[in-house]
């Protein structure tokens, strides 16, 4: 979206133009390449505001989808792996469900984030810098369903009802088209 977005007649500069052009046309020839050697080119792009897309780029786009925020399953497994990343913890599978439950509408963006934050827990009960620097890595308790609690608290949502609203309008849009 930063590079493709709609074009303007005022205001966009010459440059932004000739990159927009080069690029349909640089795609054009990807898909009406030559495939009689074996070799075939998937172009996937991504963006978080598809309806600031030049209509034009999005035509080279047939196939649309929209992937929606993490659902409780795929929460569970995302939770799971950055428990995984972030080494120590002490959470049981009951506590697990805990966090998923309590991690609805966040994306998974906010997950990792709230991962982090929580990760944090066990340092900041040490009582700062030079209490950190004189503990052994096994003196540092594990990550706990506490930690989980304070980042949810502090954590706010990044996708709006709004915006999932405006996705959805979007999506009906490109269907109906």
């Amino acid at each position: 979206d930063a590079l493709l977005s709609t074009r303007k007649s005022d205001g966009e500069h010459e440059a932004s133009r000739r990159f927009k052009t080069e690029f349909m046309t640089q795609v054009d020839g990807i898909v009406k390449g030559d495939e009689t050697n074996g070799k075939h080119v998937l172009v996937i792009a991504c963006t978080n505001c598809p309806w600031d897309i030049d209509s034009a780029v999005l035509r080279r786009f047939p196939r649309r989808i929209y992937i929606p925020l993490p659902d409780k399953d795929t929460r569970k497994v995302l939770v799971k792996k950055l428990l995984e990343k972030a080494g120590q913890h002490s959470l049981s599978r009951t506590e697990i469900r805990e966090v998923v439950k309590r991690t609805e509408g966040f994306s998974g963006s906010d997950l990792t984030s709230i991962a982090s934050e929580a990760s944090f827990g066990p340092l900041r009960d040490l009582g700062g810098m030079n209490a950190i620097r004189d503990v052994a890595v096994n003196d540092i308790r594990p990550i706990a369903l506490k930690d989980f609690e304070t980042a949810i608290n502090q954590a706010t949502k990044s996708v709006s009802q709004d915006l999932l609203t405006q996705y959805s309008e979007w999506k009906q849009q490109q269907a109906a088209s």
